[in-house]
Protein backbone atom coordinates (compact mmCIF):
# COMPACT_ATOMS: atom_id res chain seq x y z
CA UNK A 1 0.00 0.00 0.00
CA UNK A 2 1.72 3.42 -1.40
CA UNK A 3 0.90 6.23 0.78
CA UNK A 4 1.20 9.81 -0.92
CA UNK A 5 3.69 11.57 1.52
CA UNK A 6 3.17 15.14 0.62
CA UNK A 7 -1.17 14.26 0.58
CA UNK A 8 -0.09 12.87 4.48
CA UNK A 9 1.87 16.06 5.22
CA UNK A 10 -1.27 18.65 4.12
CA UNK A 11 -4.01 16.61 5.82
CA UNK A 12 -1.79 16.78 9.07
CA UNK A 13 -1.25 20.68 8.31
CA UNK A 14 -4.70 20.76 7.99
CA UNK A 15 -5.83 19.01 11.31
CA UNK A 16 -3.29 20.74 13.16
CA UNK A 17 -4.66 24.36 11.74
CA UNK A 18 -7.97 23.14 12.44
CA UNK A 19 -7.29 22.32 16.09
CA UNK A 20 -5.86 25.97 16.64
CA UNK A 21 -8.20 27.91 15.24
CA UNK A 22 -10.74 25.68 17.94
CA UNK A 23 -8.97 26.41 20.92
CA UNK A 24 -8.24 30.06 19.53
CA UNK A 25 -12.13 30.00 19.11
CA UNK A 26 -13.05 28.39 22.65
CA UNK A 27 -10.15 30.80 24.23
CA UNK A 28 -11.48 33.65 22.87
CA UNK A 29 -15.29 33.29 24.03
CA UNK A 30 -14.58 31.76 27.41
CA UNK A 31 -11.13 33.52 27.92
CA UNK A 32 -12.87 36.29 30.25
CA UNK A 33 -10.91 39.38 27.73
CA UNK A 34 -13.35 42.77 28.06
CA UNK A 35 -14.39 42.41 24.39
CA UNK A 36 -15.21 38.46 24.62
CA UNK A 37 -17.09 39.37 27.56
CA UNK A 38 -18.98 42.39 25.63
CA UNK A 39 -19.50 40.30 22.92
CA UNK A 40 -21.29 37.16 24.51
CA UNK A 41 -23.62 39.75 26.59
CA UNK A 42 -24.54 41.49 23.00
CA UNK A 43 -25.45 37.81 21.95
CA UNK A 44 -27.48 37.15 25.29
CA UNK A 45 -29.55 40.70 24.58
CA UNK A 46 -29.69 39.89 21.23
CA UNK A 47 -31.24 36.44 20.76
CA UNK A 48 -33.00 36.55 24.57
CA UNK A 49 -35.41 39.22 25.45
CA UNK A 50 -32.89 41.82 26.38
CA UNK A 51 -30.36 42.70 29.32
CA UNK A 52 -32.48 43.59 32.87
CA UNK A 53 -31.76 47.03 32.96
CA UNK A 54 -32.92 50.42 34.91
CA UNK A 55 -33.01 53.89 32.57
CA UNK A 56 -32.63 56.68 34.72
CA UNK A 57 -33.09 60.20 33.44
CA UNK A 58 -32.00 63.03 35.19
CA UNK A 59 -32.49 66.89 34.74
CA UNK A 60 -29.82 69.75 34.42
CA UNK A 61 -29.50 70.06 38.42
CA UNK A 62 -29.37 66.43 39.06
CA UNK A 63 -32.57 65.48 39.96
CA UNK A 64 -34.60 62.09 38.94
CA UNK A 65 -37.06 62.81 35.92
CA UNK A 66 -38.27 59.03 35.45
CA UNK A 67 -36.76 56.12 35.93
CA UNK A 68 -37.87 52.66 33.72
CA UNK A 69 -37.00 49.12 34.35
CA UNK A 70 -37.47 45.68 33.43
CA UNK A 71 -35.79 43.31 29.87
CA UNK A 72 -35.04 45.67 27.08
CA UNK A 73 -32.39 46.42 24.70
CA UNK A 74 -31.39 50.03 24.41
CA UNK A 75 -29.55 51.81 21.36
CA UNK A 76 -28.12 55.28 21.01
CA UNK A 77 -28.62 57.40 18.00
CA UNK A 78 -28.33 60.75 16.93
CA UNK A 79 -28.42 61.84 20.59
CA UNK A 80 -31.39 60.10 21.74
CA UNK A 81 -31.76 56.97 23.91
CA UNK A 82 -34.23 54.34 22.26
CA UNK A 83 -35.95 51.34 23.97
CA UNK A 84 -38.92 49.87 23.14
CA UNK A 85 -40.28 48.40 26.81
CA UNK A 86 -41.79 44.90 27.13
CA UNK A 87 -45.15 46.09 25.77
CA UNK A 88 -43.84 47.35 22.41
CA UNK A 89 -43.96 50.72 23.39
CA UNK A 90 -41.07 52.52 21.99
CA UNK A 91 -39.31 55.42 24.46
CA UNK A 92 -37.32 58.23 22.70
CA UNK A 93 -35.33 59.86 25.40
CA UNK A 94 -33.36 63.18 23.99
CA UNK A 95 -30.40 64.13 25.30
CA UNK A 96 -29.41 67.98 25.43
CA UNK A 97 -29.22 69.53 28.73
CA UNK A 98 -30.02 66.03 31.19
CA UNK A 99 -28.01 63.00 31.93
CA UNK A 100 -29.72 59.57 30.78
CA UNK A 101 -27.93 56.60 33.06
CA UNK A 102 -27.99 53.32 32.05
CA UNK A 103 -27.38 50.52 34.19
CA UNK A 104 -27.74 46.26 34.00
CA UNK A 105 -29.34 45.15 37.50
CA UNK A 106 -30.48 41.73 38.62
CA UNK A 107 -33.58 40.82 38.92
CA UNK A 108 -33.95 41.58 42.46
CA UNK A 109 -32.87 45.01 42.02
CA UNK A 110 -35.93 45.48 39.68
CA UNK A 111 -38.46 43.75 42.24
CA UNK A 112 -37.03 46.66 45.27
CA UNK A 113 -37.42 49.33 42.81
CA UNK A 114 -41.24 48.34 41.80
CA UNK A 115 -41.83 48.02 45.81
CA UNK A 116 -40.43 51.58 46.08
CA UNK A 117 -43.15 52.85 43.94
CA UNK A 118 -40.74 55.42 41.97
CA UNK A 119 -39.90 53.76 38.85
CA UNK A 120 -42.02 52.22 35.86
CA UNK A 121 -41.24 48.72 36.22
CA UNK A 122 -42.01 46.31 32.56
CA UNK A 123 -42.22 42.83 33.59
CA UNK A 124 -41.72 39.79 30.88
CA UNK A 125 -45.14 38.74 29.23
CA UNK A 126 -44.92 34.98 30.23
CA UNK A 127 -45.88 32.92 27.81
CA UNK A 128 -46.33 28.86 27.10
Amino acid sequence: MYIDKEKSKKIKIAAVSAGLIGIAAVTLTFGGCASCSRFIKTLESDFGDGVYRTVRVYDVNGELISEYAGYFDVTYDNNRIIFDDENNQRHQIFIGTGTVEVDEVSEEEVEELQQNGNVKVYTRQMTE
